[in-house]
């Protein structure tokens, strides 16, 4: 069965709409919204804030990329191409902000009618035209003079609109009323109403086929009205309480977000069928694509995240942590960031589209736990503590190469690429197994103290460190005599150890005492004693600002310690349920953390110290490896047996 693993031992011891044209790849249009409003002045609703995986709501930040705060309410966005400007509809403060989508100035408060929800934008004029609920009209401004230029009576409670450039008309989904309105651009006046099914909330439209998509979010479908007619075509049924549209040219497909069915139906725009559905982890509201990255975005207001799916397969990319109450959203094409207004904090918040994402999995041993990559084979090594193996893959080609027979429980690995060796610690057995990475057999067996739990190599005195769990030290091994040199006492139960460029120090994470041992190299004593939050399992090194990682598995967080004397805990970062394995990522100045309570992986902006993404793995992720050349993070699935592959790849 192998040791008792921290996590174990703790036990023990919204409606929303978006209309987005494509011409040549550009977003040129955007309509957005929010949820049902309920009187003016209403407080958005505060929801239970649940994420996939069981991550508390206390682990996390809340916030991430740039935060701005607008006027009350805010809820619909719309991104002016021209200007690079960001409109949002304040519904509680009867306004539009207009925001500078670089830098996040408010440029102008703009007063519009009452209950402002959705917008679009006419990159032709210059325009920006604003559904008022409560007022049932349509404010247009302008974005030369930010001022409302004009006032367009339509049908009773206008929530959502969609620009036609062809035609030159805006379309006003009017919620109260059961209609449509189709508002000339020109004439600044409604020429046309077409009569919807029950409560009709978001709408998108077509260029290909020039018909328009309304969800009926009473009556659980999707009316298809044909706008040279302007009369319904057909209804499709969806599933409950559709709410949010989107038109994804790329597909030809029709996506629309039901609220109350947590869920997206996926319509055919060339069939006007109903194609499939793809269950969500919580309630959608808006959706918008990433036309550089094929990628769908999803605000889920009562879990204060948004969800990343692909638009090819819908298969669930990753969850990211926004604010209180997520609604409105937009993407900005020209600075690849997703905008969205969070109504409960009264902020817009910018994201960048550069999301990690996974790639595959691959199966390897039983339980695996320590992972580590060999920069010079461009190999990746895993310990399979149940198999009592090391699964060694090509990271080339992501493919499994060998798989070893070590000692009893493996825990832990260390590439030693200059020895052209990989070090493994057999948890059982006492020893440290030593694997040529030519040949993958076991040139070695070092015995060292009892329970030893993590491995770490100094390659200036070319000697590893053995921290030995059980026998609460330390195990030095010069590679020279392949013996252990000297035991270093440190504190109760020590389960990580890593080793610091800079000072040529190692620091051990001792889980049982919360505290860091830090060791003298040169002299093998510990020279410095750090407290830490509880549970520390894993220590890894920022070497962008020379600051100590460290994974605190009791406490849900990661500690930040400076690398020089005296080692000042600088801050903690709070991630998901029992943080085990940590991989940097210097390019991006990243940390990904293995969460093995809550089955995923968070993704830590350090230059924000906050979490920018979790990403859905395998049932408990214990370790991880960052491989700098493909810009990969290779994650063990303790519960699984497999290892999972992570890009963080910029997109160019």
């Amino acid at each position: 069965m192998g040791r008792s693993h921290p996590w174990l031992r703790i036990g023990a011891t919204f409606v929303a709409a978006l209309f987005v044209v494509s011409v040549g790849g550009t977003v040129v249009e955007h309509l957005v919204g929010s949820l049902h409003p309920a009187t003016p002045a209403a407080a958005p609703p505060s929801g239970n804030l649940t994420l996939p995986g069981g991550v508390a709501p206390e682990s996390l930040s809340g916030q991430v990329g740039l935060s701005v705060g607008v006027g009350a309410g805010p809820v619909g966005v719309a991104y002016d191409s021209g200007l690079k400007e960001l409109f949002v509809a304040n519904q509680g403060s009867d306004n539009v902000s207009v925001v500078a989508a670089l830098g996040g100035a408010v440029k102008a408060w703009i007063p519009v009618g009452s209950g402002p929800m959705g917008l679009t934008y006419d990159s032709q004029t210059g325009d920006v035209f604003v559904a008022n609920f409560y007022s049932n009209d349509v404010s247009v401004i302008s974005d030369k003079t930010n001022t409302v230029v004009a006032t367009v009576q339509v049908g009773s409670g206008p929530y959502w609109l969609a620009f036609d450039p062809s035609s030159r008309e805006v379309y006003v989904a009017n919620l109260d009323s059961d209609n449509v309105s189709a508002i000339s651009v020109s004439q600044e006046r409604v020429t046309g109403t077409s009569l919807t099914g029950d409560g009709p909330d978001g709408l998108a439209y077509v260029p290909t086929t020039h018909q328009l998509f309304v969800a009926d979010s009473l009556s659980n479908a999707v009316s298809i009205i044909g706008l040279r007619t302007g009369k319904v075509l057909g209804s499709v049924f969806v599933g409950s309480d559709p709410v949010g549209v989107l038109y994804d040219p790329a597909a030809h497909d029709v996506v629309v977000a039901n609220a109350l069915s947590a869920s997206l139906s996926i319509l055919s725009a060339k069939s006007d069928k109903l194609i499939g559905t793809v269950a969500l982890p919580s309630d959608p509201a808006l959706v918008t694509y990433d036309s550089s990255r094929g990628e769908l975005f999803v605000s889920n207001p009562s879990a204060g995240n948004m969800t990343v799916l692909s638009a090819k397969t819908f298969a669930v990319l990753a969850s990211v942590p926004v604010g209180a109450s997520p609604e409105g959203i937009a993407y900005d094409a020209a600075a690849r960031e997703v905008v969205v207004a969070d109504s409960g904090s009264n902020t817009i918040t910018e994201i960048s589209d550069s999301t990690p994402s996974i790639i595959t999995s691959i199966a390897v041993g039983q339980n695996p736990e320590g992972v580590a990559y060999d920069s010079a084979a461009h190999e990746v090594y895993v310990a399979d503590s149940a198999s009592d193996t090391l699964t060694v893959l090509s990271a080339r080609n992501d493919s499994v190469v060998a798989s070893v027979a070590v000692g009893q429980d493996p825990l832990a690995v260390a590439a030693l690429p200059l020895q052209h060796e990989v070090a493994v610690v057999n948890y059982l057995t006492d020893t440290v197994s030593l694997v040529s990475d030519k040949t993958n057999t076991v040139t070695a067996t070092i015995p060292v103290g009892a329970g030893p739990a993590a491995i770490a190599y100094d390659p200036i005195r070319t000697a590893l460190y053995v921290a030995d769990s059980s026998s609460n030290t330390v195990s030095v091994v010069p590679l020279a005599t392949d013996a252990v040199s000297a035991t270093i006492h440190v504190g109760f139960d020590p389960d990580a150890v890593a080793y610091d460029p800079v000072t040529h120090e190692m620091v051990v994470a001792n889980f049982g005492s919360a505290n860091l041992s830090v060791l003298s190299g040169h002299l093998n004593k510990v020279s410095a004693t750090v407290a830490v939050q509880d549970g520390p399992s894993f220590v890894t090194w920022d070497n962008s600002h020379h600051a100590l990682l460290v994974a605190n598995s009791v406490a849900g967080t990661v500690s930040v310690v400076a690398g020089a004397d005296p080692h000042t805990v600088l801050g903690s970062i709070p991630v998901g349920s029992q943080p085990m394995g940590l991989a940097y990522d210097p390019s991006q100045q990243e940390l990904f953390v293995a969460d093995a309570g809550s089955n995923n992986v968070s993704v830590v902006s350090l230059v924000t110290d906050r979490v920018i993404s979790l990403l859905g793995v395998g049932n408990t992720p214990y370790g991880l490896a960052f491989d700098s050349a493909q810009k990969e993070v290779f994650a063990s699935t303790y519960g699984v047996g497999d290892l999972t592959i992570i890009s963080d790849t910029i997109p160019t």
